[in-house]
């Protein structure tokens, strides 16, 4: 972008784009922390709202956002889902966060999976090879026998 090469002579010889690009982030956090000092009382004022006029609320804004975005009714089924997926684990006492996180990175995982068994030519062992692979494969198995172990001696107690 604008012509720079990244590298040991970028702040050299580009003195003043870098200078400018600093600039411009110094200004921009110090006019986010003013607007944020003069915000802050208005945000605290949201939280009054009562939640039977907020929910429906976020619930239209929600809707709008979903079908905006690439003007799709498959979008808003797939908000919809993904609300019911997250009352089912709200009723079953299930937490969202490692779900999302699978959710997000399942896909990176997926690809690295897939050039890793290209890499080795669909050989299974390059998983279990190497003093960082067999670290992370003793990480996993001490962090299952450690939760294992905590749910067998609630039970016993």
């Amino acid at each position: 972008m604008q012509g720079l090469a990244p590298g040991p002579y970028l702040f050299k010889e580009n003195k003043d784009i870098i200078l400018a690009i600093y600039l411009g982030l110094l200004c921009g956090s110090a006019f986010l922390f003013g607007l944020g000092q003069i915000a802050i009382k208005a945000f605290v004022r949201i939280r009054l709202i009562p939640d039977w006029f907020i929910y429906p609320t976020i619930l239209v804004l929600c809707f709008f956002s979903g079908f905006v975005v690439s003007s799709s009714f498959f979008d808003l089924k797939i908000m919809l889902f993904a609300g019911v997926v997250g009352l089912i684990f709200r009723y079953l006492v299930i937490p969202v966060a490692p779900f999302l996180i699978g959710f997000i990175l399942g896909p990176l995982l997926e690809n690295s999976f897939r050039e890793s068994l290209m890499q080795s030519d669909g050989d299974l062992s390059v998983f279990f090879t190497g003093p960082i692979c067999v670290f992370f494969w003793l990480l996993s198995a001490v962090s299952y026998a450690l939760v294992i172990w905590r749910i067998v001696r609630k039970k016993i107690t």
